[in-house]
């Protein structure tokens, strides 16, 4: 079977959101008779803010995103699907054992909702628990904690489409799924993943497209973020005893300097550094000018690709 379509695929017109920092990124996809089918791509001008909700270009990007799916409306969209950065999400691990109940979990997931929020409840929230591969025999969770009120906004700002949003996911994860379509050459190797975006750059580690390192590093300067890279994959390479064999850098603050000092710096340590091409195995007819932009914007687009499909990762889902 190809390992392309491994992934649980969206039928029909799929559209795609992705809340990114600097803008709002918008993709429709289906399945095409090859393989995925890019249909057509836009992007705001600016971004919407969800820690700033009277932030002021958000009402710009309101409009602006209202323009697009104005456009759009004349496509057959079945299902919508969004992707949120992780800048206003709370993002916790802690350890569990193998027979953990669900009861169990939202004790866990309540006690973080309670260290970092104090002024809110559980029922406040949507919380995703996901696993980490165990390494020592020990047994690990992911918890991705979403404000049911940031929810709520996403969904009215589209929906004038009057379809239903059929998938929330982080931008981290949903890059993960563009990388299983896209380099299907590559899916059991021990991938590392940084989405250099916003204050923060989210640390990622697949080992056989299973999740095994998630962590978030405090952004710096153009000149030094290469060597915060490459402490990051030292850490994690004594710390799991593996050898990270691919580097895949993205996001919208990654920048031609950031990219050649990074893979000048791993490609002398013999680890292959290169931009997540999330349009690498997508098949399109879109005209010339919409495919140069796709060229120059694919290390951008990888969670709006991938929001396309269902997650890769394994998860427990609380309202």
């Amino acid at each position: 079977m190809d390992v392309r379509i491994e992934l649980r695929i969206m039928k029909n017109h799929h559209l795609s959101v992705y809340f990114d920092e600097e803008r709002i990124y918008i993709a429709l996809l289906k399945k095409g008779i090859k393989g995925i089918e890019l249909i057509d791509i836009d992007v705001t001008d600016h971004p919407f803010s969800f820690i700033d909700i009277d932030y002021k270009s958000n009402l710009l990007a309101k409009s602006e995103l209202n323009q697009i799916l104005s456009e759009f409306e004349k496509y057959e969209i079945n299902r919508v699907s969004i992707t949120l950065p992780t800048d206003n999400i709370l993002i916790s691990q802690f350890p569990a054992h193998p027979n953990i109940s669900e009861e169990e979990l939202k004790s866990l997931v309540d006690f973080e909702i309670k260290n970092s929020y104090p002024q809110f409840t559980y029922d406040d929230f949507n919380s995703n628990v996901y696993l980490i591969k165990p390494t020592d025999s020990k047994y690990k969770l992911l918890a991705v904690i979403i404000s049911k009120k940031d929810l709520e906004i996403c969904k009215d700002l589209i929906s004038k489409l009057n379809t239903p949003v059929d998938n929330i996911e982080i931008s981290q994860f949903n890059a993960h799924n563009s990388y299983i379509y896209n380099y299907p050459d590559k899916n059991w190797e021990v991938i590392a993943f940084f989405n250099i975006s916003g204050n923060f750059i989210d640390f990622t580690i697949l080992f056989e497209k299973e999740l095994l390192h998630y962590s978030i590093i405090a952004t710096s300067t153009d000149p030094e973020i290469s060597f915060i890279l490459d402490e990051a994959i030292m850490n994690s390479t004594l710390k799991y005893n593996v050898k990270i064999e691919s580097i895949f850098l993205f996001g919208s603050k990654l920048n031609k300097y950031i990219f050649d000092e990074s893979k000048k710096l791993f490609s002398a340590k013999s680890i292959d550094c290169n931009r997540l091409n999330a349009f690498r195995m997508i098949e399109t007819k879109l005209d010339a000018r919409k495919r140069e932009y796709c060229s120059r914007m694919a290390h951008i687009f990888p969670p709006c690709i991938g929001g396309f499909f269902q997650s890769l990762h394994k998860k427990f889902k609380f309202y």
